[in-house]
């Protein structure tokens, strides 16, 4: 591996650590302002970070909700509100970057499509999208607690917004500095960028932890359409998530210590499962 090849991982490792940092920030500006000290809410997303690592997805949430209590100092009624805020957040941030951003690649794949047929499909989609939000009390409370927080506190809405999307295209950058570590062309960076986005979005919306299945197959077909090897998308992708890994890890275990949370990882494990378990 050259230097540059190595400056280029290196530079995409503090991205992803700066990813890191984006929640808490997002957090302590737009909703926690002066209640909570900046250590603490750093702390707390970094350990719970590294919770979703360690732990099944049904214990991480629970185990978000009982340290945020904990650390906040927060009902868990007004953590609820302030969490459904932030996911919708995340997603109007996230599907404003994706569609603007990301679009002309995946315009490039539905291309072949007819016209008519395309526009049938966008709106069989939107009508059940819209049905399936109509249906969901989670989505009604979440557009409630939403549409309250932006009456109140517009200002720190728009720069939640904001963060998040540069959270966004800082995922893109990411993606190109490893590409092009691992030898794809930096001339067509933005479309590296744009492909790392839209298959980070498709891995959200899967569902699945750390975005298994929807990431790696929406990144596989939108980099072999640019000539991508399995080989260079392998190492793309296991890169990635690898650098998620080391940074939660980096970050989350001296987060996790200071908290009281303890020390080594089988312990540190443990005491997830107590809290999230609810002992």
């Amino acid at each position: 591996m050259t230097v540059i090849e190595a400056g280029l991982l290196l530079g995409a490792f503090a991205l992803t650590c700066a990813h890191f940092y984006s929640e808490p920030m997002r957090w302590k500006i737009a909703y926690l302002g002066g209640d909570i000290a900046w250590g603490k809410a750093r702390d707390l997303f970094f350990a719970t970070a590294l919770a979703s690592y360690l732990l099944p997805f049904k214990l991480g949430l629970p185990l978000r909700l009982v340290l945020a209590v904990r650390v906040t100092g927060l009902t868990v009624a007004a953590l609820t509100a302030i969490m459904a805020v932030d996911a919708m957040i995340m997603l109007v941030a996230w599907s404003g970057v994706t569609l603007l951003f990301g679009w002309h690649q995946v315009k490039n794949l539905l291309s072949p499509l007819d016209p008519v047929t395309l526009l049938v499909i966008v709106l069989v989609g939107a009508v059940i999208a819209i049905l399936v939000a109509f249906f969901s009390k989670k989505f009604q409370r979440a557009l409630l607690a939403f549409l309250g927080v932006i009456k109140h506190k517009p200002s720190r809405m728009g720069i939640a917004i904001a963060a998040t999307a540069v959270d966004v295209l800082g995922y893109g950058l990411r993606h190109v500095l490893i590409a092009v570590a691992f030898g794809l062309d930096p001339l067509v960076w933005s479309s590296w960028a744009a492909m790392g986005i839209v298959a980070t979005f498709a891995g959200i919306v899967s569902g699945m932890p750390m975005g298994l299945l929807g990431y790696d197959a929406t990144l596989t077909l939108l980099f072999t359409t640019l000539g991508a090897s399995p080989v260079q998308i392998a190492l793309v992708l296991v890169c990635n998530r690898g650098m998620s890994l080391a940074a939660a890890a980096v970050l989350g275990f001296p987060a996790a210590h200071r908290l009281g949370l303890g020390g080594g990882i089988i312990s540190l494990w443990r005491r997830f499962k107590e809290i999230a378990g609810g002992r």
